[in-house]
């Protein structure tokens, strides 16, 4: 009997792993699915499944239909789409990772803070479109960038929510997690 896996959110070209599965009585097929029909009808037979746990809707309707799967890996954090329960009645394990691209958004986030403290959006869109030359022409200089002030100056307040966390600090309901908003306050103190 082939064992069957089913990826609901295969991104193209990247590598999910069926070469690992070609030595094996393994079938694998995959489809970008993101419906309760759509998924019911291509994963119906599946034993396993890979999905995103916090997108896709792994509903009690569709985990129902599911009679073979035991495993929903999850591709994301959260579960916010996925209903815990059923898949716990109907002996469906489900994973996520919960550091999923932690460093890239925290690193997105403080580049775009630097980026909008130096006011590149709108200095970049004033460039391209209008052809400012923004050193030669102070009153353009004026307005597109004013006010700019020094970044040592300012102060920087940023707040991170574990991601087993709710918003108002609470833990989430399967998460078992205690505590775990996160606090970090820094201020660059002004030269003298």
């Amino acid at each position: 009997m082939t064992f069957e896996v089913v990826h609901t959110f295969p991104l193209e070209g990247v590598d999910l792993g069926e070469k690992l599965l070609a030595s094996l009585d393994v079938s694998f097929v995959k489809g970008m699915w993101r419906t309760e029909d759509e998924i019911i009808k291509n994963a119906r037979d599946a034993d396993a499944l890979i999905g995103v746990v916090s997108i896709h809707p792994f509903s009690r309707r569709v985990l129902g239909a599911l009679s073979r799967c035991r495993i929903i890996g999850g591709i994301g954090i959260g579960y916010d789409t996925t209903d815990l329960e059923a898949a716990t009645e109907y002996g469906i394990v489900v994973t996520n990772v919960p550091d999923y691209c932690m460093d890239e958004v925290s690193g997105l986030a403080i580049g775009l803070m630097l980026s909008l403290g130096h006011k590149i959006p709108q200095i970049d869109k004033a460039v391209r479109e209008r052809q400012i030359n923004l050193t030669m022409d102070r009153k353009a200089l004026v307005e597109v960038a004013y006010p700019m002030f020094r970044m040592r100056d300012q102060n920087v307040v940023a707040a991170s929510m574990k991601p087993w966390m709710r918003p108002d600090g609470r833990p989430c309901k399967h998460s078992g997690a205690k505590r775990g908003l996160l606090i970090f306050l820094s201020s660059v103190a002004k030269k003298k």
